[in-house]
């Protein structure tokens, strides 16, 4: 016990002296960013077309699974320490179960496929729906016209970004340049697995997701230990992470808008230009990416018109005295 209780102090130390440096999310992003393409290239990239799953075959299937069992008894086994020893602390049981969402989330995606699997009026190799939207996108390089028969009449951001990133993708991946279809003849194979690694793209919206929800219920004004309980309650209900794999613009708007609202609570903290600028930045985004989004708008308006009153009770207080 006594060699436990060292390396969970070892632990906690490293991990309270890297994230006391002031640009550790850059690192941090960069290390989810290299973790996230290594994972997928390693159990998911094949040649070949998905037949049932998103994994290259049912032995990469099995080798993550037990990857993912491995990391999820560690991060277990970590709370269970920390609990033991007393040291257990709401910030700590959040970011471990962070890291428990983020692998159920990486789980999901990858076990569904963009051009199979449960998605919501995605329709691979079909017209009228988000999948084409993206499709026409990325073939013919503008945004195609509103039709409010079908799914074009949704705003067009989310597939403007996937279609992009499908080009980007496409200067890496070489697998093949015969049509898939008759009807689709610049969705060839290499076009079909970089529209794939787009799902690392969709992973990233979820841990985005589940970060800013964390970021908000803190800054909420409750106890540490409400404010975990919170979190965790929130970001382990399975439509978090479902919602990303939707393979429609659903999953952006609501990562984006969670982080406008995570940004309008840290304007409420420190009043910087900063965080109400990019607050701003991503409602909108969000509402670009679909105009539900703009009911986020109440709750950050009600934090902004708080900020106001507190400034004007305070210059009111001032007054009276003079």
């Amino acid at each position: 016990m006594r060699f436990l209780n060292r390396v969970i102090d070892s632990v906690d130390a490293y991990l309270e002296r890297y994230f006391a440096k002031k640009w550790h999310w850059i690192f941090t992003a960069a290390i989810v960013l290299a973790i996230l393409f290594i994972l997928y290239f390693a159990f998911c990239f094949t040649s070949e077309r998905y037949v049932s799953d998103g994994f290259a075959s049912s032995g990469h299937r099995t080798a993550f699974f037990v990857l993912f069992g491995i990391h999820n008894f560690i991060c277990l086994s970590y709370l269970f320490l920390e609990f033991l020893f007393k040291r257990l602390t709401g910030r700590k049981a959040v970011w471990a179960f962070m890291l428990i969402a983020s692998s159920c989330l990486i789980a999901w995606g990858f076990t569904n496929p963009l051009n199979l699997g449960h998605h919501h009026d995605s329709g691979a190799l079909g017209k009228g729906n988000h999948w084409s939207i993206i499709y026409d996108i990325f073939s013919t390089g503008q945004v195609p016209p509103v039709n409010l028969h079908n799914q074009y009449y949704q705003p067009k951001f989310y597939h403007l970004i996937i279609s992009y990133l499908m080009k980007f993708n496409s200067l890496f991946i070489h697998v093949g340049d015969t049509a898939l279809s008759s009807s689709f003849p610049d969705y060839t194979l290499s076009a079909y697995h970089a529209l794939e690694l787009t799902r690392v793209y969709m992973i990233i919206l979820g841990i985005s997701s589940f970060y800013a929800t964390y970021k908000s219920f803190f800054a909420f004004g409750i106890s540490d230990k409400k404010a975990a309980l919170a979190t965790i309650f929130a970001i382990m209900i399975p439509q978090f992470w479902y919602v990303q794999f939707f393979f429609n613009n659903d999953g952006q708007a609501f990562a984006f808008a969670l982080i406008a609202l995570a940004l309008a609570f840290r304007f409420k903290n420190n009043e910087k230009i900063l965080p109400l600028s990019l607050s701003a930045l991503f409602l909108g985004m969000a509402m670009m990416s679909k105009l539900n989004a703009v009911m986020m708008a109440i709750p950050i308006a009600i934090i902004f018109i708080y900020v106001l009153y507190i400034h004007i009770c305070n210059f009111l207080y001032i007054f009276y005295f003079f």
